[in-house]
């Protein structure tokens, strides 16, 4: 079984996942925790090496959507098709296991159809503390604002 929690920017997706993952395990399964902005961060090193500023990155890409489309389309295929196929050797080896996958970004059994039969969990939470959180994790407010006008250019376009 896969499942997919998604959601915006400092909603509680991770939260929600410890919990998730706490339960399962409780009863006793297997679980992998495959969250996708880790997955991301290894895309990017292979493709651009350690060194790769990754702030310099982000300010660059979320203030120019035609630079973020074009990094997303490189590296969203990658990082869904090296959590395909970790999920697949999990449940290969784990049949009765569960997939636990955390995404910012929807993601669609249309461009993924291994996704098809995944059980989709969406956490929100209001944006005044969803500012506030991402504040306190050292985000600027202006770099938060970026972030979720992207995000939520998935979820409204």
């Amino acid at each position: 079984m896969i499942v997919v929690v998604t959601g915006p920017i400092c909603a509680g997706k991770s939260t929600a996942l410890a919990q998730l993952q706490a339960e399962y395990e409780d009863q006793g399964m297997s679980v992998l925790n495959l969250g996708l902005d880790r997955i991301g961060h290894e895309v990017l090193e292979e493709l651009y090496g350690p060194d790769l500023d990754r702030a310099a990155l982000a300010k660059q890409v979320f203030s120019n959507y035609d630079e973020l489309d074009r990094l997303s389309a490189k590296i969203h295929p990658l990082i869904l098709g090296k959590a395909e196929n970790l999920a697949g050797e999990f449940l290969g080896n784990h049949p009765e296991g569960i997939v636990l996958i955390e995404s910012a970004v929807p993601l669609s059994a249309d461009d993924y159809p291994w996704l098809e039969e995944a059980d989709v969990r969406i956490v929100d939470e209001v944006y005044s503390i969803r500012r506030a959180r991402a504040i306190g994790r050292g985000m600027s407010a202006k770099q938060f604002e970026a972030r979720d006008k992207a995000q939520r250019r998935y979820v409204y376009e």
